[in-house]
């Protein structure tokens, strides 16, 4: 494996795990608005992301 493509993945690997992050975030804020545990927006947030 060159060291180029070694690093193209890294780097999309880094990019996904940020929108992951992100939407976690999100529901998380979602759930706390809505008076919710927080854990249960993060927990929909990922069933409505899908497969990441």
């Amino acid at each position: 494996m060159a060291a180029t493509e070694f690093l193209g993945r890294g780097g999309h690997l880094l990019a996904v795990l940020a929108v992951v992050l992100l939407v976690a975030l999100a529901g998380r804020r979602a759930a706390r608005a809505a008076r919710q545990p927080e854990v249960i927006g993060e927990l929909t947030a990922g069933l409505l992301a899908g497969p990441a």
